[in-house]
């Protein structure tokens, strides 16, 4: 279902930005703010946004030239961006 990619997708992206944090982000998701209905839906948005092909570790658009992306960046270009 539609519901189970989304949750796949939101998972996806926290993991890849998990380790594009150095693993700031997991506490976190550990402490409660995963099973908060707005982020998944955050999170899932994110990951639709960063496409399969970028959801590894350190990949992305920055990551793929080699160069880690700043949050001003990842911001801008996949949370901002206009669709």
């Amino acid at each position: 279902s539609r519901y189970d990619e989304r949750i796949d997708t939101a998972r996806r992206a926290v993991r890849s930005l998990d380790a594009r944090m150095e693993g700031r982000l997991a506490p976190l998701v550990r402490a409660g703010l995963g099973n908060h209905p707005a982020f998944a839906e955050l999170m899932s948005l994110v990951g639709e946004r960063m496409g399969e092909d970028s959801l590894g570790a350190g990949a992305g658009p920055a990551g793929a030239r080699g160069e880690a992306m700043s949050t001003e960046d990842f911001l801008r270009t996949v949370v901002f961006a206009k669709r």
